[in-house]
């Protein structure tokens, strides 16, 4: 009879997904002097003034007041902490629930039901201020409370794990222009965002641990950005 091998990882995604005190003594926090000894500051090329106004306009800090940590324990992991300006989180909050749903994209939603029009999941609209958004109460029924993804340019198939040539869609220009300046500045000048998963998350929502498969060359990074109510992870996409 073969040996069982003990799967730890996810061991260790039950032991933190505990809804009782966890110790997250274990956990990097690049902000913090612990974790500073788990990671090095990545250098950032010199500044310019292009730059500074490009991220403004995206909704970032100015680069120079960013810093990437490379993670010594796994290589190539570079993590920057919130790049965003104060209350400019809300803007891709928005785009994530009122546009990037939209037909052509493709979402969860769409094996279930037919969605008219441009196939909106927002109900009634944006507050025009993109600070102080419109509260509301959804019920199990409201679309935007069954939402779990969006795939936007090539649509990942959840059945094979693929990407398909003939299965995509227009990437958002402004999702694209932001990507690109992060990773422009982190060092990966000739990144290009083809295809991304946003991922939607209630509060008491965990993501089961997982690693990756479908990408095909190596050489090119994954980008993951977070947009959080600290500290539980509400949105989370992977542009590649």
């Amino acid at each position: 009879m073969a040996e069982q091998v003990e799967d730890y990882f996810k061991v260790e995604f039950k032991r933190y997904r505990k809804r009782t005190a966890v110790d997250f003594t274990d956990i990097i926090d690049c902000t913090s002097p612990e974790g500073q000894a788990a990671c090095l500051p990545s250098p950032l090329p010199r500044e310019d003034r292009a730059a500074t106004s490009t991220a403004a306009g995206l909704g970032l800090k100015p680069p120079h007041q960013w810093t990437f940590h490379a993670i010594t324990s796994v290589p190539g992991l570079l993590v920057l902490p919130n790049p965003f300006l104060r209350g400019c989180q809300h803007r891709w909050v928005r785009q994530c629930l009122a546009h990037y749903p939209c037909k052509p994209n493709v979402c969860n939603l769409d094996a279930h039901l037919q969605r008219e029009g441009r196939g909106e999941v927002w109900p009634g609209g944006l507050a025009e201020d993109a600070s102080s958004p419109k509260k509301m109460r959804l019920s199990k029924d409201d679309l935007l409370y069954r939402l779990r993804w969006v795939t936007l340019g090539y649509h990942y198939d959840w059945n094979t794990k693929e990407y398909r040539s003939h299965c995509r869609s227009p990437f958002p220009e402004d999702l694209a222009q932001l990507t690109k300046f992060i990773m422009r500045i982190a060092g990966f000048p000739s990144f290009v965002p083809e295809a991304a998963i946003v991922n939607y998350y209630h509060l008491d929502s965990t993501l089961s641990g997982h690693t990756d498969h479908s990408e095909k060359d190596l050489s090119i990074p994954l980008f993951s950005l977070r947009l959080a109510e600290a500290p539980r992870k509400c949105l989370q996409w992977n542009p590649s």
